[in-house]
């Protein structure tokens, strides 16, 4: 004979699974995302909660005025055709770009908004500093930007730098423009034909009338450095969850490879056995940006 007093036990205690699972898949997702976010805001400082608390800098290139008659620029088609043309007269750096977007697509997986770019040569005025957080794309030999943070931080708050960078002579012997110190061993690191390195470094926000947030500064001694340790900072973030204050990574690679890039160094920073650069084309990233920079030609 049919029991429906236990069948409908049965299902309810049935439904009861069923809606706890239900209820634990939606969580989940949730609980991982708002761990996954502590973490980026412990790393990125605890300001950042939508897109408009980070900005970036990144180094724009003038060229000189000429006749027009007189190219400035080569191009090369994907069938090896060479055309030569005037061309723009400001305009960005492949590598700074590429390691832009590298960082910034990181990011935009964590906001609903395009963040805001500015070129090096705008500036920064006190309410942009303001309970924001920055990342300054290039040495402080190429972004204004990130020579100013370095230059302030020398005079007012040396013991935050643990690296120090000095402008040299570029000639045919040194191929370039800066040399990389770290302060507590005394030892400096150059390019050569086979090694190159970069760093990303990260000092609080002293800037603006509420200084909150972190600055980070992304550079390496060549185009492809700076490129590089955007790659770092894309992949390997998480470094810098585990600290607070400033904190740098100086980091390795082959000349023009900067997918070779790996940390040999780290100051108040902490290295993770998921620490892994990831392998990608210039066409993965995909994030929207809003750059703010002066009417090019």
């Amino acid at each position: 004979m049919f029991d429906l007093q236990n069948w409908l036990s049965s299902f309810a205690i049935e439904l009861t699974i069923a809606g706890v699972f239900t209820l634990v898949g939606y969580m989940l997702p949730r609980v991982r995302r708002k761990v996954d976010m502590r973490k980026f805001q412990a790393a990125f400082g605890a300001n950042v909660e939508i897109a408009d608390d980070i900005f970036f800098s990144i180094p724009l290139w003038s060229l000189q005025e000429r006749k027009r008659s007189i190219n400035r620029f080569r191009r090369t088609d994907p069938g090896g055709l060479v055309e030569e043309f005037y061309g723009p007269t400001n305009t960005f750096a492949r590598e700074d770009v590429l390691g832009a977007i590298y960082v910034s697509e990181m990011m935009a997986r964590r906001f609903k908004r395009p963040l805001r770019f500015l070129s090096d040569n705008l500036k920064i005025e006190s309410d942009t500093w303001s309970k924001r957080s920055a990342i300054i794309i290039g040495s402080p030999m190429a972004n204004y930007h990130a020579r100013g943070v370095v230059r302030t931080h020398e005079r007012f708050h040396p013991e935050d730098l643990h690296l120090h960078f000095a402008e040299i002579d570029e000639t045919d012997r040194t191929g370039a423009r800066l040399t990389i110190r770290d302060k507590a061993a005394d030892e400096t690191f150059r390019s050569s034909d086979t090694d190159d390195y970069a760093y990303v470094v990260r000092l609080n926000n002293r800037y603006g009338d509420e200084t909150q947030g972190y600055v980070y500064l992304v550079g390496g001694i060549h185009a492809e450095g700076t490129q590089a340790a955007a790659i770092f900072l894309a992949d390997c973030w998480r470094v810098f969850s585990h600290t607070s204050g400033p904190a740098s990574v100086l980091l390795h690679l082959q000349r023009n490879q900067p997918e070779t890039v790996r940390p040999i160094r780290f100051y108040n920073a902490t290295p993770s056995s998921d620490m892994k650069v990831q392998q990608r084309s210039p066409f993965e990233a995909q994030s929207a940006l809003s750059v703010d920079r002066p009417n090019a030609n």
